[in-house]
């Protein structure tokens, strides 16, 4: 995906494009701000490969946000969807979602798969709200401070319909 400026209502400039190695150190800083048990630098390095799409999401020219994906026979797996916590609330998240998921359809991607804590209700909202639906649960999957929580997994079907609407 090349660099893409986007004007949305009521914010400013808004940029998607692909991650960069020198990218990393801010990044790592955000999944820090929003995780209690955060990826460490080295496995957000692991995701510079060919079969991953590693977006940022750049707000007055500051990384807020990025999406992570990988990439298998045509199904993509949202490994990672993260907004910096000083940033949450106003609509950046849905946005990255919205390209996240576009980008995965110029692509050809025949479907979408990911992950989520089930206590992530503002996420599950927003999922649900772009029209992916619940296909399982996986049983203590992500560490927390009571020990480990249940991930949903959600899944979405690409089709030639449009995603912006949902922004």
């Amino acid at each position: 995906m090349a660099t893409t400026t986007y004007i949305k209502s009521g914010l400013e400039k808004l940029t998607v494009r692909p991650a960069l190695l020198s990218d990393i150190d801010e990044i790592h800083t955000i999944e820090k701000s929003a995780y209690s048990n955060p990826w460490s630098s080295n496995v957000l390095l692991d995701c510079f490969k060919p079969n991953y799409w590693f977006l940022t999401l750049l707000y007055k020219d500051q990384i807020v946000g990025y999406s992570i994906v990988s990439n298998i026979v045509g199904e993509a797996h949202l490994l990672n969807l993260c907004i910096g916590k000083k940033f949450s609330g106003l609509g950046f998240g849905q946005f990255l979602l919205d390209k996240t998921v576009l980008n995965c359809k110029t692509q050809e991607c025949a479907s979408m798969l990911l992950e989520v804590r089930a206590s992530n209700t503002s996420a599950i909202y927003i999922y649900r709200k772009f029209g992916f639906i619940e296909i399982g649960v996986r049983k203590n999957y992500y560490p927390s401070d009571e020990g480990r929580e249940d991930a949903i997994v959600f899944s979405l079907v690409m089709d030639q319909s449009t995603i912006d609407e949902h922004v």
